[in-house]
């Protein structure tokens, strides 16, 4: 007589003769199907599976050819592998929905083994016929009574790698949840500072000097290299930059000077210094009024200094310095032409750094670029806040997978006190 759990029946596939099948129901919500029909015999073991980050409340299915509780592995044959036409199938079906079975089942992986890791392919008649059968064999399982106890039983089997997978994912959203309104906390304080600078007072910028100024020329080492005269040719025509005109020993031209091009800061420090009149609206031009000539050569470029360390007339040592080779081709100016630039914007740069209106050029240049930052920050600000609304989604839909898998697993009884005997 069949344990409780099992059943005989006879399973009709269309185009085969009849085949007899006994079903036995094994641990972790595992079915056995044990075929018998004409040219055909062996187990199929059905295994309901949960695949990761599926919807709840949904499962999937995979047959295994052979029986055994264990997963299929490559090259290790099973106890009871189907036997078709004679041949000895060994492999698993593809992952599918029990309710609605695709037009082939098998997986590529399914095969004849031979010796030494070797196999080969199944024959047409015998997939032919598995393609067949297994179907049917879903088909009588997904309408077995017991079919959701078996669910709930392998949902319970595969819980605890569920509840560790949706662990890793909640934490690793918080972090990026956390990181998100960190950023949305600076953002709204820029925001804060940039509506501050734009209401702010323009400080007076001082008028352009009539008279010019002598300032020494001194080289890294310290050798100085004459006297240096420089006269103010423009002063916030362009907000926050000074033009001025430059003599000296083997030099002459126009040099700009204005806050750092390049910093984030919402009021900008440090400074850049370019050859030539540098305006706003041309500031990565190479060609520029008044190129100054150093030891008879024009020089191309500028030096950008973010203020984060000190300048003195000596330091930084060397600094950018090109002339032309060919059409639209630069290259780093010879040694000598290059400490004598270095030399000079080093001393242009701490004139302009001394100036008593030093805050009110910086001001100048933040309140020009004021606006299109705060429409920048508003347009980040917005996709932040797109972007915490998409991760606390996620992180809500985790959160109740987890709830749903650990509700899976059944609670563990409690253990039994041993009574104390009484002293007597």
């Amino acid at each position: 007589m069949l344990p409780r759990s099992s059943e005989a029946l006879q399973l009709t596939v269309a185009g085969l003769p009849a085949i007899s099948v006994t079903t036995q129901v094994l641990q972790h919500g595992q079915t056995r199907y044990i075929v018998s029909g004409r040219r055909l015999r062996g187990t199929f073991v059905v295994v309901p599976v949960f695949p990761l980050d599926a919807p709840l409340g949904s499962h999937m299915i995979r047959v295994h050819l052979g029986d055994g509780p264990d997963q299929v592995r490559p090259f290790t044959p099973r106890p009871d592998e189907p036997v078709v036409n004679g041949v000895r199938i060994h492999g698993a079906s593809e992952l599918f929905d029990p309710d609605r079975p695709p037009a082939h089942v098998l997986a590529s992986r399914i095969s004849v083994l031979l010796s030494d890791f070797a196999t080969r392919r199944i024959p047409d008649g015998a997939r032919t016929v598995l393609e067949a059968v297994i179907p049917a064999i879903v088909r009588h399982w997904s309408k077995r009574p017991d079919r959701n106890a078996l669910v709930r039983a392998a949902r319970a089997r595969d819980a605890e790698s569920h509840i560790a997978h949706e662990t890793r994912a909640i934490e690793k959203l918080e972090g990026k949840l956390a990181a998100a309104r960190i950023e949305r906390t600076d953002k709204r304080r820029r925001s804060a500072q940039i509506n501050g600078l734009i209401r702010r007072h323009q400080p007076p910028v001082r008028p352009v000097l009539g008279e010019p100024v002598q300032l020494p020329m001194t080289a890294s080492d310290g050798r100085g290299l004459g006297l240096l005269t420089v006269r103010e040719v423009e002063v916030n025509t362009h907000p926050g930059r000074v033009v001025y005109a430059v003599n000296g020993p083997r030099v002459r031209g126009l040099f700009t000077v204005g806050p750092d091009r390049y910093g984030s800061q919402v009021i900008p420090q440090g400074l850049y210094v370019s050859y030539g009149r540098s305006t706003t609206s041309d500031p990565y031009r190479r060609h520029r009024e008044g190129m100054p000539q150093i030891n008879g050569v024009t020089v191309h470029g500028g030096w950008n200094h973010a203020g984060t360390t000190v300048i003195t007339p000596t330091e930084p040592p060397r600094l950018p310095a090109r002339v032309p080779v060919a059409r639209d081709q630069f290259a780093s100016a010879p040694s000598a032409t290059t400490e004598r630039a270095s030399a000079v914007l080093r001393a242009v740069a701490l004139y302009y750094l001394d100036r008593p209106d030093l805050d009110a050029l910086r001001i100048a240049v933040g309140k020009q670029t004021a606006a299109a930052r705060r429409q920048t920050v508003r347009d980040d600000l917005a996709k932040l806040r797109g972007v915490e609304a998409a991760l606390q989604s996620s992180l809500s839909s985790h959160l109740k997978r987890l709830h749903y898998f650990a509700s899976s697993v059944p609670p563990v009884p409690p253990a039994h006190r041993a009574e104390t005997p009484h002293a007597g």
